[in-house]
């Protein structure tokens, strides 16, 4: 199976091709685990030069054009359109919803034996009456790939996608981070405590830190020793978090605030941890959620759609009621109650064979193959 994958925008301050693809990982490991589940892979991205690199057998062709870092919704890039018709292809992938009208321009320039599909990452339907033009410009796609076919609703509400017949769900993407043992981990970052809680995540309202730490205080009546460690970037409920600690005694003494992390360092932060602590109402993709898993770390996350995707409807860790603190901790002493190594392993097994950019390039190939027969 022949397969174009395509992205339309790319990152503004990078100055050569190979850093563009070193900063587009994800692409390019979904492209490569595509490639090794069987497909014939060539990325197609636009960019400021011209060049072709090939890594482990997929192809990347970076197409300039005069436009810049982002299309408007007109704007069409011909230049790497001509270069996509020129290879007979079974699948074109379009990354991202934002150019309905681009995907439209070019499915009428290549052959109808070949099959579009287009992939959410979390982008919102248009407001009236540009959703008008997203409507006719994807009315005929032959798929829609989400993260949870629940993401999907919005869309169908919004008529913009007709069916959900049309919606296949996969997660975004994966990671490179591996397990790795404990110990060496901890005299890295310092953690401390039996055990060890993990909260990666924005304070804010959506990833719900209150209600997390509301929880977590409950829960220390049974696990005194157990300590909750938060990294963030974004601070929006700063000041709410530390208050709500600083009045709270078991809290006080039992977690710590850490800021930011230097992504490339966070493999010895997951490998420090015993479990993942997260609130979410609502997620896209769940990137560090995945990164956790690929280090062993067992899930105590609130129950939303893509959790329930990527736990196999709670098969690993425990899934929670989103923002109830009660319930919150109640799952953090049943879990905890369980013998952590073989939930470590469970959870780690299933990264491999479900999460995992291996895992990933199988689970998109079966979608290609049922959209093929299907068509």
């Amino acid at each position: 199976m022949k397969v174009a994958i395509v992205n339309y925008s790319y990152v503004k301050d990078v100055d050569s091709a190979d850093a563009l693809l070193e900063q587009s990982l994800r692409l390019k490991v979904w492209a490569e685990g595509l490639q090794r589940a069987g497909a014939d892979v060539t990325v197609f991205m636009r960019f400021k030069t011209n060049s072709v690199i090939e890594r482990k057998g997929v192809k990347y062709h970076f197409i300039s054009d005069h436009y810049g870092q982002t299309l408007k919704w007109f704007e069409i890039p011909f230049r790497l359109h001509w270069a996509i018709s020129k290879k007979r292809l079974d699948i074109v992938h379009i990354n991202s919803f934002q150019f309905p009208f681009q995907s439209f321009i070019l499915r009428k320039s290549i052959p109808q034996r070949t099959a579009f599909i287009m992939q959410h990452h979390g982008e919102k339907p248009w407001s009236h009456p540009k959703r008008l033009i997203q409507f006719l410009m994807l009315h005929g796609m032959d798929g829609f790939i989400f993260t949870a076919k629940e993401h999907a609703k919005l869309w169908i509400k919004a008529r913009v996608i007709e069916s959900m017949d049309k919606v296949y769900p996969i997660i975004e993407g994966s990671t490179l981070f591996t397990r790795r043992d404990r110990e060496p981990c901890r005299k890295i970052t310092g953690f401390k405590g039996s055990p060890i809680f993990l909260w990666v995540g924005r304070l804010d309202g959506n990833k719900d830190p209150i209600t997390v730490l509301k929880g977590f205080d409950i829960a220390l009546e049974r696990l005194p020793n157990a300590r909750l460690y938060l990294i963030f970037k974004k601070t929006g409920l700063i000041s709410l978090v530390e208050d709500i600690i600083k009045k709270r005694e078991r809290l006080a003494n039992a977690v710590e605030l850490i800021g930011a992390v230097a992504h490339s360092e966070m493999e010895y932060y997951y490998n420090s941890s015993d479990y993942y602590l997260l609130g979410s109402h609502y997620e896209g993709s769940g990137y560090a959620f995945v990164e956790s898993l690929s280090c062993g770390v067992v899930p105590i996350i609130s129950d939303i759609p893509s959790s329930r995707l990527m736990t196999g409807d709670g098969e690993i860790g425990g899934l929670w009621k989103v923002g109830d603190h009660v319930d919150c901790a109640e799952k953090i002493v049943e879990i905890a109650s369980k013998p952590l190594m073989e939930q470590s392993d469970r959870a780690y097994r299933y990264y491999l064979e479900h999460l995992s950019f291996n895992a990933i390039g199988r689970g998109a190939l079966e979608i290609y193959e049922r959209i093929l027969i299907g068509r």
